[in-house]
């Protein structure tokens, strides 16, 4: 007996993962727009710097420095409800203690990979806290 070719369904998608958690962001500022504005304003100011120690730190093969970039840049995404960014901060402090610096700087794309999806979200979050003041 032939069976009719039925499609097999698609695995369910995996929920997107969240950038930051903006609820919890905007708790941490006490719903200050003014306080969220110069926490995000901040972060986009050192978050270029910080990656770029790492990356001079990782050509020299400082591994404390490459660990305090890291541990500065976990505290920082961290602070901003952005588990994924903090995580993968905390991936390379981790490395950079114990002395892998190889498998440091492979890490390093995917949190730079996370920095770059928290900037927009991070804008969204600021002009929307903003937008409701108007």
């Amino acid at each position: 007996m032939n069976m009719p070719n039925i499609p097999t369904p698609a695995p369910p998608e995996e929920p997107p993962v969240e950038v930051l958690n903006e609820a919890l962001l905007v708790s941490r500022v006490d719903s200050d727009p003014q306080l969220l504005r110069d926490l995000v304003d901040l972060f986009l100011e050192e978050c270029p710097r910080l990656v770029d120690e790492i990356r001079v730190a990782l050509d020299r093969k400082d591994a404390k420095a490459v660990e305090r970039g890291a541990h500065s840049l976990k505290g920082c995404t961290s602070n901003l409800a952005a588990k994924m960014a903090s995580e993968a901060a905390l991936k390379v402090e981790r490395l950079a203690h114990a002395g892998d610096l190889v498998r440091a700087e492979s890490v390093l794309p995917e949190l730079e990979c996370q920095l770059v999806r928290l900037k927009p979200a991070l804008l969204a979050v600021r002009a929307a806290t903003e937008k409701k003041l108007l």
